[in-house]
């Protein structure tokens, strides 16, 4: 049994294999943190998270790759489970670094610092065990080979689900159904194509993604 997995990921946007780890990451472990990889500043952000009442801004920062802010998927895939399990989920962004060592570097000082941070709000004096979660999917899943000191609980992919075509069909005006996607994150992609925000990236999409 492990104290803490880490999961890294995109999730742009969250669907259902990204629910089905995290949820076999609790039958491991005590509590999961999520590195929310592409996370760069958000300058031309809303200061404030998209809400379903809220309608943001067109915005330069967000491209067709990256839809939703670091703030945007933590809501995001926090909506997907109970709240008991809410509270043993753990967030940080990683910025994009296309090189493995300082990128490895940054990875391992964001699961410290939440590690050293659960730590002091239990007292707890115990050496944590974590370990790594997730699945060699293509090339990129390299990373997870990156992590020795790690042991890894490597998994199938589930559902056989990718987030780029989701996206891409997304932004062409077709939502994804609930065989993809949990229904919360169905909700709020509903909600945000309401926004200026999306109008704007699917005028970019139906140029570029367009068949």
């Amino acid at each position: 049994m492990f104290d803490f997995l880490v999961f890294i990921g995109r999730f742009q946007p969250f669907h259902l294999a990204h629910q089905a780890v995290i949820q076999e990451a609790f039958k491991h472990s005590k509590s999961v943190i999520i590195l929310l990889g592409s996370a760069q500043p958000e300058e031309g952000f809303s200061e404030t998270s998209f809400r379903a009442d809220t309608k943001l801004e067109s915005c330069e920062s967000r491209t067709l790759k990256n839809v939703f802010t670091a703030t945007e998927r933590e809501e995001m895939i926090r909506a997907a489970f109970a709240p008991e399990q809410q509270s043993q989920l753990h967030f940080a962004g990683l910025v994009d670094v296309f090189n493995d060592k300082k990128w490895t570097a940054m990875v391992k000082q964001a699961v410290q610092e939440i590690v050293q941070q659960c730590s002091q709000s239990d007292d707890s004096k115990i050496q944590n065990k974590v370990g790594l979660i997730g699945h060699f999917k293509d090339q990129s899943s390299y990373y997870l080979a990156l992590f020795p000191e790690w042991p890894l609980v490597e998994l199938d992919n589930y559902f056989h689900l990718s987030a780029t075509p989701i996206r891409e069909q997304y932004l062409l005006g077709h939502l994804p159904t609930l065989t993809q996607v949990p229904a919360s994150t169905l909700s709020y992609l509903m909600n945000f194509q309401q926004t200026s925000s999306y109008r704007a990236l699917q005028q970019q999409a139906q140029q570029s993604l367009k068949v």
